[in-house]
């Protein structure tokens, strides 16, 4: 079988390639500006969802897709156009936990993955939906520059609450997906071990590279200017909502990774000791 993993450079999709190389699968990677020296086991093409017929040569013969949903309204169409027109038969879309909810402030992310979810199950696909909550990762992007320069880390909502899971899970349920027919048709929540406050993460990253990491509150006003820097304004809009909210109860901890891959959770402090280099 010939699988393409859409947004290979991406944590989610370069575990998935690591996870499939001894398959016996042949596999295919695609994303804006690959580097074939980084898999030189597999084809990888350059290509853009949002132009869709950059794809048409990664997709020749590909059966199955995992498809990093990140596609725009507009090129939706005729990324589904492009996908049958080779045939291809499953799609497993890693979309996000935000589809499952019904805040106002998750409206915008909630609705740019539903319409992927949904142009893929209405065009005739055999469609996997991956909906994971916070990414693990987010750490690095929202905090490691603070804890390099400063070992200091400012937030809105220190008792704000998230079960944080390790791409490396997420990547397994999608092997799951490709390799096998258990999840065919299934939406399915994915998220860590554990809910945990943003004050225990930044604790367990101290722990994990064995350093004192303080703690500044901000006031919203100041979190915006400080996590402006890396978020566009609509994603900074849900996540100071959805932060708030978030410090009135304790995250949603999904039994999925462990019911379907058979291994609990990677757990926060292990992933944050594998990841510490990110924060020296």
């Amino acid at each position: 079988m010939r699988v393409l993993i859409t947004g290979a450079a991406g944590g989610v999709g370069s575990s998935i390639i690591s996870q499939l190389r001894d398959t016996g699968l042949e596999v295919r990677a695609t994303c804006r500006r690959p580097d074939p020296q980084r898999w030189p086991w597999l084809q990888t093409f350059p290509s853009d969802l949002n132009q869709p017929h950059t794809m048409r040569q990664a997709l020749e013969g590909v059966e199955t897709v995992f498809l990093y949903s990140f596609a725009q309204r507009d090129s939706l169409p005729r990324l589904v156009e492009e996908m049958k027109a080779a045939g291809v038969e499953k799609v497993i879309v890693l979309s996000t936990i935000d589809t499952t909810r019904h805040e106002p402030f998750v409206e915008y992310n909630k609705q740019r993955h539903l319409e992927v979810e949904n142009a893929i199950a209405h065009s005739g696909f055999n469609a996997v939906c991956l909906r994971p909550g916070a990414f693990a990762r987010n750490a690095i992007r929202f905090w490691a520059n603070q804890i390099r320069e400063h070992r200091t880390v400012g937030l809105p909502f220190p008792e704000s609450q998230q079960a944080p899971i390790a791409d490396e899970d997420i990547a397994a349920v999608a092997v799951r997906a490709i390799t096998t027919s258990q999840l065919d048709g299934e939406k399915i929540v994915l998220t860590g071990p554990s809910s945990l406050t943003m004050r225990d993460q930044v604790g367990l990253i101290s722990q994990a590279i064995a350093e004192p990491i303080g703690i500044t509150e901000l006031s919203e006003i100041e979190a915006r200017a400080l996590y402006g820097q890396v978020l566009p304004p609509e994603y900074l809009d849900l996540l100071m909502g959805q932060w708030a909210f978030e410090t009135t109860e304790k995250a949603v901890v999904a039994p999925a990774v462990h019911d379907i891959t058979g291994h609990r959770p990677i757990s926060y402090l292990d992933w944050a000791i594998d990841h510490r280099d990110a924060f020296l």
